[in-house]
């Protein structure tokens, strides 16, 4: 009895296979008979994108031309063009020139994704990324000096806002980094609160009575009651540096040293968006320090005596104000005493600029700025 139940197992298991081999083969013969294709979708050897190339330049505006090769004869029933930011565009089988409008596309690298329908139930899908410039030749704005007020020249200014007569100011470096309140005529520091010595602190920006700061490569952030600087909470982020953050009553925006600026959703500190800043001669790298003003974000970039004038909706840098100027001559061949720091003053249309280390904090008046 125990050598026939050592025999029954593996002819069981052998008829158990017999079974299951020629049922899978008659499944396979049912397949080939019904003609259906062992891939129906994403096979992209339908056609070639021969217009436009990849990373291809184009400006807002443009229409940008798409052109293809058939490696095959089929009967192409229609054309799909879609992207993120606009409405799809369908074609019917009689097309001709195919063109995609970009007049309200963003800077930057826009991506289209083209699908050909085709014997009536098959597909085939492309994405098509080109490159977008600003349509806009920025703005020079002038300005009118209005005062010089005295500043900190150990602060290593990285973030600048102003409200109720007072600026709130973020300082960098190991080791001395802080957030602070600042009186303007004196410089005086009303209230100040050290990092963490391993912390280096970044931008600043107002969000529902609280203060958010950044920090450079420590991914970690803090929220402070506005009036006192107590820290209420800190938060992380993944986003592997922090430059300048700034925001618009609803939204935050922060940038990394890149051309990017991230759209920050701020209960969470959650990006949202982003967007790419571009001219109408590139892109704009090493956005720094940030600053709402009326709809528009005025930006420091590293290095630049200028202040590029970026419109939030699309990226395109409308305006510039050059501040070579007011950059002291001994800083002017230091790299790390570089003009950084913007603040808005609503009630007198100002604004408050400073840098790293500056000793001086001044308040200009834009010259046409805000006419209309």
């Amino acid at each position: 009895m125990k050598l026939v139940g050592h025999l029954y197992f593996p002819v069981f298991y052998l008829f158990s296979l017999l079974i299951l081999q020629v049922s899978g083969c008659s499944q396979d013969h049912r397949q080939s008979q019904s003609g259906v294709p062992e891939v129906q979708k994403g096979r992209n050897d339908l056609v070639e994108i021969v217009s436009p190339k990849r990373g291809e330049v184009y400006t807002c505006g443009d229409i940008v031309p798409f052109s293809f090769r058939f490696k095959k004869t089929v009967i192409v029933d229609s054309i799909s063009l879609h992207s993120a930011d606009m409405d799809d565009l369908t074609f019917a089988a009689n097309f001709g020139n195919i063109g995609w409008p970009t007049g309200k596309s963003k800077t930057g690298q826009n991506i289209v994704k083209v699908t050909f329908y085709y014997n009536d139930s098959l597909k085939e899908t492309h994405s098509v990324p080109f490159v977008l410039l600003s349509d806009i030749i920025p703005k020079a704005y002038k300005y009118t000096l209005v005062n010089t007020y005295p500043h900190d020249p150990e602060a290593f200014t990285q973030g600048l806002i102003y409200d109720k007569g007072v600026l709130y100011e973020s300082t960098g470096r190991n080791g001395h980094s802080s957030i602070r309140i600042v009186e303007i005529a004196t410089g005086r520091v009303l209230k100040k609160v050290d990092l963490n010595p391993e912390l280096f602190g970044e931008g600043i920006a107002f969000h529902n009575n609280n203060v958010y700061q950044i920090t450079w490569k420590n991914q970690t952030g803090f929220i402070y009651e506005k009036e006192t600087l107590d820290l209420i909470r800190s938060f992380d982020y993944p986003i592997s540096e922090g430059w300048g953050l700034t925001g618009d009553g609803k939204n935050l925006y922060m940038t990394d040293g890149t051309s990017f600026l991230y759209i920050i959703e701020p209960e969470y500190f959650t990006q949202i968006g982003q967007l790419d800043v571009f001219s109408n001669k590139g892109r704009v790298n090493q956005l720094n320090e940030l600053e709402y003003v009326d709809g528009k974000i005025f930006a420091n970039i590293l290095g630049e005596t200028n202040i590029a004038i970026i419109d939030p909706a699309n990226g395109k840098i409308t305006g510039e104000i050059e501040l070579a100027a007011l950059v002291l001559g001994q800083f002017k061949e230091n790299s790390n005493k570089v003009l950084n720091g913007i603040a808005f003053n609503p009630s007198t249309r100002h604004l408050y600029v400073t840098g790293k280390l500056w000793p001086v904090l001044y308040e200009i008046k834009l010259e046409g700025y805000f006419d209309n």
